[in-house]
C-alpha cells in the first residue's frame, strides 16, 4: 500500500533524478527563508501533504507542490525569466510523478488527477523567491482488508 512515506520517497527521488532543482523542502512554505534554507538548495521542490480523503476504495491525498528560485535582479533580467524555468521544472515534477506512478510493484502504484492549475508567484523573505505553485491530487488504492489491520 502506498503511505505518505512512500510518496515522500517518490518525491526525494525525482528531486535526486532532475538535474536543476537542488534541495527539498517539506515544513512550513512560510518557512522558505535564506535563514532556513541555503542558497544552494534552489530551485527547489517543496512537496507537503496537506490533506486526505478516506473513501471505501482509494485514499485521496492532496499535495502542495512549489518550485521555487531565488530571484537575483542582477543576474535574471525579468520575472519572466524565473517563471518560465520554474514552470518548466514544475512540468517535469509532475511528469516524472505521473511516470512513477506506473513504475511502483503494483501494491505501490498510485494515479495523479489532470488537469492540474499551477499558479505563478513571488515572495519575500530575505530573499526574493519566485516560481510556481499547485495542488496535486494522488490517489491511491485502499485494501479494505481487516487481516492487515492491527486488531485482535
Amino acid at each position: 500500500m502506498t503511505t505518505i512515506q512512500r510518496l515522500d520517497d517518490v518525491f526525494d527521488s525525482i528531486v535526486s533524478d532532475h538535474k536543476q532543482l537542488r534541495g527539498r523542502y517539506q515544513n512550513s512554505f512560510d518557512e522558505v527563508d535564506l535563514s532556513k534554507v541555503m542558497v544552494d538548495q534552489y530551485p527547489l521542490l517543496y512537496a507537503q501533504v496537506v490533506s486526505a480523503t478516506i473513501d471505501k476504495q482509494e485514499v485521496e491525498y492532496e499535495y502542495e507542490l512549489v518550485i521555487a528560485s531565488i530571484m537575483m535582479e542582477k543576474q535574471v533580467p525579468t520575472l519572466n525569466d524565473i517563471y518560465n524555468e520554474t514552470q518548466l521544472i514544475l512540468s517535469d515534477v509532475i511528469a516524472m510523478l505521473h511516470l512513477q506512478a506506473d513504475i511502483l510493484p503494483e501494491d505501490e502504484r498510485f494515479s495523479i488527477d489532470f488537469p492540474i492549475n499551477a499558479q505563478p508567484f513571488t515572495g519575500r523573505f530575505s530573499n526574493l523567491l519566485a516560481g510556481w505553485g499547485a495542488q496535486v491530487t494522488i490517489r491511491v488504492p485502499l485494501p479494505v482488508n481487516l487481516c492487515d489491520a492491527p486488531v485482535q
